[in-house]
């Protein structure tokens, strides 16, 4: 497709430095891995994801969101009306400017493209004064009223253009409640810049910049809806630092030279008060983590991806750890598998497991760490198999209590080092409620696992029918 051609002359300039960075990252942990045994959901995720109905799996009560709508409107038609009408939501009426629209122009109200657009060195300002390219906003779009309709057309920065160390850059600025749809955007330092107010981003697609997407502000809700963010080229597809509200829907963040998703604060040390939500995301492929949320508040992930990243696939953690009560986490249908690091990773959160979540073929397949009590409420089917090391591995300082309601289970099978392990501090104590767990190896104090399937006999597990793929039980 044309977008995707840009994208690829955009960070051309750029894949040596890449490819270089994923290298580094695979040598000092382990290579990006395609595991082949342990079943067809590892040989061929994409249309496992697809062809399997997750109502066929346990189903216990059905999470409600933890995050609100923000009183987002997701209807297709809705937006066409806006367009066709040249009318947003507060009712006021705006005529396009003509058609001629430059490099840095600001908006208040409807504008619609009808061209490409490139700013490079060459480009003038709406003043007609010339500009070095590295500051340039090219469209902002303020206030509520404010629409911009790319009708498929791409606004662009070469990457000589921006590659020398400024940050200033960016194709659209969304501010205070602006929106931008059916949008291409390549190269800039951002792609897109979402600031303040309930902007919206949808039917779009970022890439070949070095933060793809970023969001600033207070008391802000985030909307990408739609969204395909590819081939960053030094950070992330989606980098969050605003306090507020983010809502993902049916995005992709995939191939980025960084993470597929950051959140946390630009403060180093301190979280950010956000409520994260992520319905049908994809983050998979990039060269350092899926989704690296250092938010440290709610965060919701439901019928989303995670495969084959550099790092771990899905990392939860909070930053500061005084807080009494506990961020909450829910997990529903979500799907990591080979990964370099863990498949899914939290850090003192209550974590509620809902449909399917599997951890396939990753180095670890859970890592559940707590520095104050903390909960895993396990009400779906949560799948741990095939890791090169364990399947789920509890730590930290603080009792842990594992709750499998009798229409859930927890199945952790085919781990090389073990299934189940128990590595918090002497002081404390992990606990299980409920029958529904099955493993191979444990060492977790009155625990009793029903057997796994391919169990073939004492002091053996395996990760594939076939002889050759068995192993010794580990030892602790």
């Amino acid at each position: 497709m044309k977008f995707s051609n840009l994208v690829l002359a955009a960070v051309a300039a750029k894949t040596t430095f890449a490819m270089a960075k994923g290298n580094q990252s695979s040598s000092s942990t382990t290579m990006l891995r395609s595991p082949s045994t342990i079943d067809d959901r590892v040989l061929h995720p994409d249309s496992w994801y697809h062809e399997h109905n997750y109502n066929d799996h346990a189903q216990c009560t059905r999470p409600k969101p933890l995050c609100g709508t923000c009183d987002y409107k997701r209807d297709e038609d809705y937006y066409q009306s806006m367009v066709e009408n040249s009318q947003v939501e507060d009712g006021h009426q705006y005529t396009p400017p003509d058609n001629t629209v430059t490099c840095g122009d600001v908006f208040t109200g409807f504008v619609k493209l009808t061209s490409n657009l490139v700013c490079d060195r060459g480009a003038r300002t709406a003043d007609g004064d010339p500009y070095d390219g590295r500051s340039v906003q090219a469209i902002t779009l303020d206030g509520p009223g404010s629409l911009l309709d790319c009708d498929g057309n791409t606004i662009m920065m070469p990457v000589a253009t921006f590659q020398g160390g400024e940050e200033e850059s960016a194709g659209i600025v969304l501010k205070n409640g602006a929106k931008a749809i059916n949008c291409n955007v390549v190269g800039f330092a951002t792609g897109v810049l979402m600031e303040n107010g309930n902007n919206v981003l949808k039917n779009s697609m970022v890439g070949g910049s070095q933060n793809n997407i970023r969001t600033m502000g207070s008391n802000s809700c985030m909307v990408l809806d739609g969204v395909e963010s590819t081939g960053a080229i030094s950070g992330s597809g989606l980098q969050v630092q605003h306090e507020g509200t983010m809502l993902i829907f049916d995005s992709t963040f995939t191939g980025n030279a960084g993470d597929g998703v950051f959140s946390g604060s630009a403060e180093i040390g301190s979280d950010l008060d956000l409520c994260f939500s992520a319905d049908n995301a994809d983050a998979s492929g990039n060269v350092e983590f899926g989704f690296n949320l250092r938010h440290g508040k709610t965060t919701d992930i439901k019928r989303s991806r995670a495969n084959f990243n550099g790092a771990d696939g899905l990392i939860v953690g909070a930053i500061t750890l005084e807080e009494a009560e506990n961020p909450k986490l829910n997990l529903e249908d979500v799907q990591t598998i080979g990964n370099a690091l863990s498949g899914i990773s939290t850090n003192s959160f209550d974590v509620s497991t809902f449909g399917s979540v599997t951890s396939l073929g990753n180095q670890r397949g859970y890592v559940f760490t707590c520095f104050h009590p903390c909960d895993l409420n396990v009400k779906g089917d949560l799948e741990l198999e095939g890791a090169e090391q364990v399947g789920i591995l509890f730590g930290g300082e603080e009792d842990i209590s594992v709750s499998v309601e009798d229409c859930a289970f927890l199945k952790a099978c085919s781990n090389i080092n073990g299934d189940i392990r128990d590595d918090v501090d002497s002081s404390a104590t992990v606990t299980f409620e409920g029958g529904g767990v099955t493993c191979g190896t444990e060492n977790v104090d009155g625990l009793d696992c029903k057997s796994c399937p391919n169990d073939v006999g004492e002091g053996t597990i395996c990760t594939s029918p076939v002889a050759a793929y068995c192993y010794p039980k580990p030892e602790w």
